[in-house]
């Protein structure tokens, strides 16, 4: 029971007993008639009465009312924040969809040229648009797992998974798309997560390209993994120019996009990579130090190894 309520009750109280006294007062002042000068007295008294209990009234119903329309205006303030935050959303998804959108367009235009444009030309435009409609692909197929993370409809698997070979595999791939770089990875063989293979790759994968992304080409990139207290965690660590304290606070909201990230991406992995991590049960986080670089870290549950699972 609120305060508001314990008040509005005591006011109700003292109504009800103002009302007998005032009862009390009538039957005195008709049974007692004769006695004027008392009976004026007693008039003024239940004048006095019940301009008190009139009073007491309005408190009591003004706090009654206050505190049944209280959670009704909470809950219009959080569906007022829910549709702005809609409406941003709504906002960055266009102007996401429309930069690839447009790129894909103009290379058509220069394809659809009369007279044709050189061959050479017409490649470079054919490979842009393609280039710009895969793009636009994984940004939907990216706003498609989101939109399900929100609706509680991911379902992710909960089963023991080996965290070397796919962290293994991600950093091979990643030289492979950039083989200037300096990437390691120490992954034991032996640690397991329990969580969903498809899903930590996903994550694993979102962390890699943005250490590729936002740090300079002698950056050193390093893929760890540990385990203490019926945890794992896989650090993704780079040597890079790190985070300021007033971006790192936003990183992992959607549509995110630093200053120095400029307009490359939709600023929608890091997002997805946290949601994904908290539907399997684990988290997501992040500590920089500008100048030194940044550490992300997946923490999941610990798994039993596949050697113990096959024993058993």
């Amino acid at each position: 029971m609120t305060l508001r309520t314990r008040i509005a009750l005591l006011c109700c109280a003292v109504i009800i007993l103002t009302l007998l006294v005032f009862s009390a007062g009538v039957y005195l002042v008709v049974a007692r008639a004769a006695m004027s000068e008392q009976a004026a007295t007693l008039r003024l008294a239940l004048i006095g009465g019940a301009l008190l209990a009139c009073l007491l009234a309005c408190l009591a119903v003004w706090l009654l009312v206050g505190n049944a329309l209280a959670p009704s205006q909470a809950e219009h303030a959080r569906l007022a924040d829910t549709l702005a935050a809609q409406r941003r959303v709504a906002a960055d998804t266009v102007h996401a969809l429309r930069t690839p959108l447009t790129a894909i367009r103009s290379s058509l235009e220069l394809l659809a040229r009369v007279p044709p444009v050189a061959p050479a030309a017409q490649r470079e435009a054919a490979e842009a648009g393609m280039g710009e409609a895969a793009r636009l692909i994984r940004l939907v197929d990216t706003l498609f797992v989101l939109a399900h993370a929100d609706a509680g409809q991911q379902r992710l698997a909960r089963a023991p998974v080996a965290l070397a070979p796919i962290a293994d595999e991600l950093v091979r791939q990643a030289h492979l798309l950039a083989p200037e770089r300096s990437m390691a990875v120490n992954v034991p063989a032996e640690l397991c997560a329990l969580g969903d293979p498809d899903a930590i790759r996903q994550i694993l994968t979102s962390l890699l390209d943005n250490a590729l992304a936002h740090t300079p080409p002698d950056a050193v990139i390093g893929v760890r993994g540990l385990s203490a207290a019926g945890r794992v965690a896989v650090v993704v660590a780079d040597t890079g120019p790190g985070i300021a304290p007033t971006q790192l606070v936003r990183i992992f909201e959607r549509f995110y996009r630093s200053e120095e990230a400029g307009g490359n991406g939709a600023g929608l992995g890091l997002a997805i990579a946290a949601a994904l991590a908290e539907r399997m049960g684990g988290t997501l986080s992040v500590t920089s130090t500008l100048g030194a670089g940044s550490v992300f870290t997946l923490s999941l549950p610990l798994a039993p190894t596949p050697a113990l699972l096959a024993a058993g």
